[in-house]
């Protein structure tokens, strides 16, 4: 699920470019992310009033009632409004990623368990498009979030440095190999990371520096990317929730960088998605580009592209520059233009830096 929330966010940056009127992007990202749940829930409904009679209606009402207790019924006509001329571009990406979602189902699923189990996962926090994408909701609902949920935004998850995790309560970073969606829908290797407390809890996928991450309200709100960890014969066996348990190897362990670490290099960070792959004619690529200095200064910028059967779209942004620090699993990150960010780091020499939630490698 997480992978193809980040392929549709990525198509966004492309559509951002094409509205009729100034959209911002962190509440254009949230509006795909929600458009991503409903489209999923949709999906169902349709499948089971295709394959059970007594189910399908019901599942339809259920989808209804949940969209209407947003206030967005007619989300269809809330999104075209919001996207403007981005609007069909986004349909197109919306209608490949619904086919690939029923192809899913019509392989894999249980007919009868998913029909009967939906109306009550509509209600889970998973589905509540309130808490998980209240800037998205909000865009769509004409600045309102209908509910008396308690909201976590993104900037609420962090601290004033030193308010976060301390250095002597974290055991290490590990790496566990998985998969990402590439450009063109491909699968690609990832190491995704997984920050291990000395409490016997673990992280999966940081973004934020840890000594700057509000861990009480992560905890409550992100609980999905909390599990345990225990250590046996030099090895880690790991739990997160509802998947299977998992063994790092303790020969993987990312130590922290040395604080004020000299970055120098240009890095690029690929992402991507779309249907090519699977048959489907939408493919998407975005590019973000970081250029370091020895003298702690750093640049950057970013450029996407959008190809479908009935478009093609292109979107690039002003480039940016400041200072940068590193700080054992931090890097700062403050901009001329004012701003600032603390984001999660590690780096395998210079072949390699995570930074945020992704991996940049050096350009040629």
């Amino acid at each position: 699920m997480r992978a193809a929330a980040s392929v549709l966010c990525l198509v966004l940056s492309v559509v951002v470019a094409a509205a009729t009127h100034a959209v911002d992007k962190a509440q254009a990202t949230s509006v795909m992310r929600l458009m991503f749940l409903v489209t999923g829930a949709r999906s169902t409904a349709e499948y089971c009033r295709e394959h059970v009679s007594d189910r399908g209606d019901r599942s339809t009402r259920a989808v209804q009632a949940w969209l209407a207790g947003y206030g967005i019924e007619d989300v269809d006509a809330r999104l075209k409004a919001y996207a403007g001329d981005g609007y069909d571009v986004l349909q197109q990406s919306l209608s490949d990623y619904a086919a690939q979602f029923r192809q899913r189902l019509e392989s894999g699923a249980d007919t009868a368990h998913v029909c009967v189990a939906l109306p009550q996962a509509l209600h889970q926090p998973a589905m509540d498009l309130a808490q998980r994408e209240p800037a998205g909701l909000a865009a769509l609902n004409g600045g309102a979030v209908p509910t008396a949920s308690a909201v976590a935004t993104t900037s609420s998850l962090r601290v004033p440095v030193g308010q976060g995790i301390a250095a002597d309560a974290i055991d290490g970073v590990y790496l566990l190999k998985t998969f990402s969606v590439g450009v063109g829908g491909s699968r690609w290797p990832r190491f995704q990371p997984y920050l291990l407390l000395r409490d016997g809890t673990a992280y999966a996928d940081p973004k934020w520096a840890p000594d700057s991450l509000n861990m009480a309200l992560s905890r409550q709100t992100e609980a999905q990317r909390w599990g345990r960890w225990t250590r046996d014969d030099g090895d880690i066996a790991l739990q997160m929730p509802h998947v299977a348990a998992q063994v790092l190897q303790g020969d993987q362990r990312i130590a922290p960088a040395p604080d004020g670490l000299s970055l120098e290099g240009s890095y690029k960070h690929v992402g991507g998605g779309g249907t090519v792959a699977s048959g489907g004619a939408t493919s998407f690529m975005r590019i973000d580009h970081l250029q370091f200095h020895a003298d702690g200064r750093f640049s950057g910028g970013s450029s996407a592209g959008l190809t479908s059967a009935n478009a093609s779209v292109a979107s690039s942004s002003p480039s940016s520059s400041g200072r940068y620090k590193v700080d054992g699993y931090a890097i700062d990150l403050v901009y001329d233009a004012g701003g600032s960010a603390r984001l999660f780091f590690y780096n395998d020499g210079h072949k390699l830096l995570h930074i945020g939630d992704a991996d940049y490698v050096p350009e040629p």
